[in-house]
């Protein structure tokens, strides 16, 4: 695992607390998971081959929508 440290203003920093808490995470947390949707989109955008595969897979009939019951999925 990496460390690094990164700077936000006060503004950016009371929204990551905001919006960490209604999530139900620390900011440390927040950041990461947006991290990885922002790869996630990136990938996607560029179809990459194994963003694609996990995409069918999820869409197969019968496959649980990874959000719950928050009509995301």
């Amino acid at each position: 695992m990496h460390q690094t440290t990164v700077r936000f203003g006060p503004d950016l920093w009371r929204e990551l607390e905001v919006e960490a808490a209604r999530a139900g995470v620390s900011v440390a947390q927040y950041v990461r998971d947006a991290a990885l949707m922002r790869v996630a989109y990136t990938r996607g955008r560029e179809g990459d081959p194994h963003f694609d595969a996990a995409i069918a897979r999820v869409e197969e009939p019968g496959a649980r929508a990874s959000f719950g019951d928050r009509g995301m999925g």
